[in-house]
């Protein structure tokens, strides 16, 4: 599965969650023909990051592929870092590491970590495909 796919899966997830009932909600109260954007999650790099901005709030989620959540978030880690931080960038309440691997409990000791010791607000989210 490539990672157009992967986008394609969080996307449909997310009608089932809080985005899909903001976006009913605004439908509604704009009296708009069609419910407004369901895909929320959109490129904002060439080599495929993706941002999710609902709820006054943005996320960015880094999309690989590895053999264990160590590597997809060694992968993705510093992208998400400069694309989240660099001067001048849109500062994000989140930022996923995306992977199918799951999550092993030394690699959510790390990513606790980060949050803790460097204020880093990182995740990971399992894509099982």
């Amino acid at each position: 599965m490539d990672i157009e796919e992967i986008v394609q899966i969080l996307n449909d997830e997310s009608d089932r969650f809080e985005f899909g009932k903001l976006q009913e909600i605004r439908k509604e109260r704009l009296g708009l023909q069609r419910i407004p954007n369901r895909k929320p999650f959109r490129t904002i790099s060439r080599d495929g990051t993706y941002a999710y901005h609902v709820g006054g709030h943005l996320e960015f989620y880094e999309i690989k592929i590895g053999g264990s959540a160590r590597s997809c978030i060694r992968q993705a880690l510093g992208q998400l870092m400069e694309y989240g931080f660099w001067s001048g960038a849109a500062r994000p309440a989140k930022l996923f590491v995306v992977g199918e691997p799951s999550l092993d409990g030394k690699a959510e000791d790390y990513l606790q970590s980060l949050r803790e010791e460097f204020k880093i607000p990182i995740y990971y989210r399992q894509v099982v495909i």
